[in-house]
């Protein structure tokens, strides 16, 4: 017969959930993402945006991962006419690109072509989807929202299936005009297995994309949020 745990394993278990937390959250909180953009306010951006970021962007059919000097120049926002300081800041690289996505303090990066299965679609509809094939897997993102009804809150969430194993990447609260966007599916580390670049949000006027890095543990794959960038409109 297995016994109870006792106390001081039930307090070993509690730690090492507590330290995995903090690893994974203290990880994400070192790792900026970025996205090229024209009306972000300061206060979007991180302390120090411009510099070197690994620059995901697509010269052709495949895009290409390049280290790049991101340029944060200000402009004009909502809300400037009564001063003379404008609020707003546009986002650029310094070469001519078309960027995906921007990144810095993630480890294990190199330059060159990146393998990519999908790109820039809008799931539209309370119950859409997104397929795509990745090798002999079959990779499906699905956008759910559950209205809220008497005896439940309402929810959305994002579902990411991967072969026969399935993941919910991101859920949020019901507010009725919830949205979101499969911006990028590929292998940003080169370890063989899928990343994914995703909005959703629960509120028209609020944007935030989500990284999530893949790895294989014990012939299974976990996603973990490993960035996140989030900006508001007017």
């Amino acid at each position: 017969m297995i016994g109870r745990p006792g106390r001081q394993t039930l307090f070993t278990f509690w730690v090492l959930g507590l330290v995995t937390c903090s690893e994974a959250r203290a990880q994400r909180e070192s790792v900026e993402l970025l996205l090229p953009g024209t009306e972000y306010h300061v206060t979007d951006l991180p302390p120090d945006p411009s510099g070197t970021w690994w620059v995901l962007y697509r010269p052709s059919e495949t895009p290409t991962l390049e280290a790049l000097q991101v340029v944060v120049r200000p402009i004009r926002g909502c809300g400037d006419e009564a001063t003379d300081e404008p609020s707003g800041r546009a986002v650029t690289v310094s070469q001519a690109r078309e960027p995906i996505l921007m990144v810095r303090g993630l480890p294990d990066l190199s330059g060159g072509p990146v393998r990519t299965a999908f790109v820039n679609e809008r799931g539209t509809g309370e119950a859409s989807r997104v397929e795509l094939q990745w090798g002999d897997q079959q990779v499906t993102l699905r956008h759910l929202a559950a209205p809220p009804l008497e005896d439940r809150p309402g929810r959305y969430h994002v579902e990411l299936t991967v072969g026969a194993q399935r993941f919910e990447l991101h859920t949020d609260q019901w507010h009725g005009d919830g949205h979101w966007l499969v911006r990028w599916v590929g292998d940003l580390n080169r370890d063989g297995l899928p990343d994914v670049l995703l909005d959703a949000s629960y509120k028209y006027s609020v944007h935030t994309t989500r990284l999530f890095l893949s790895r294989a543990t014990a012939g299974h794959i976990e996603f973990t949020e490993a960035a996140r960038f989030e900006h508001t409109a007017c």
